[in-house]
């Protein structure tokens, strides 16, 4: 005998931090303080904790940065204005990617062959300008793309 169940309405929530932890309450003073809408990541590798979160500028040239701990030393940054060019660096590999649609992002990687590489992405979408740098495990540049196309 064999039971098949089929639902039309799942629903997929993006996980954010557990209410009234320190995670949590970093997260809502950064979109409470912002003059715009921050995107928090719905896709994070096991074991990233939202560590803490800064928000600098006024009204109209604003940025907030949100920080973690985990398999990467990871931060994410949304602003109001574009980021400083990040320098160029020897053995960096550079490439421009499609993000989203009608999105293309500058992707670096750094890694010269220790344990640990860096990764640099930077796009702008709707006015506002992202940046994820990540410190962690090399090869990983699929983890990175998809903690950026996972933010809402």
């Amino acid at each position: 005998m064999g039971l098949t169940c089929e639902a039309d309405d799942t629903v997929e929530a993006c996980p954010t931090p557990v209410p009234g932890t320190d995670a949590d309450l970093y997260l809502q003073r950064a979109r409470d303080e912002a003059d715009f809408t921050v995107l928090y990541p719905c896709y994070l590798p096991n074991s990233q904790r939202l560590r803490s979160s800064a928000i600098t500028g006024a009204p109209g040239r604003q940025l907030v940065e949100l920080a973690w701990d985990g398999p990467f030393d990871m931060v994410i940054r949304q602003a109001q204005f574009a980021p400083a060019p990040v320098a160029a660096t020897v053995g960096a590999s550079r490439r421009t990617i499609d993000l989203f649609p009608n999105t293309r992002a500058n992707f670096i990687e750094i890694n010269d062959g220790s344990a640990k590489a860096q990764y640099y992405l930077l796009w702008e979408q709707g006015g506002i300008f992202y940046e994820l740098q990540a410190v962690g495990p090399p090869l990983q540049q699929d983890t990175i793309l998809r903690i950026a196309r996972s933010l809402q």
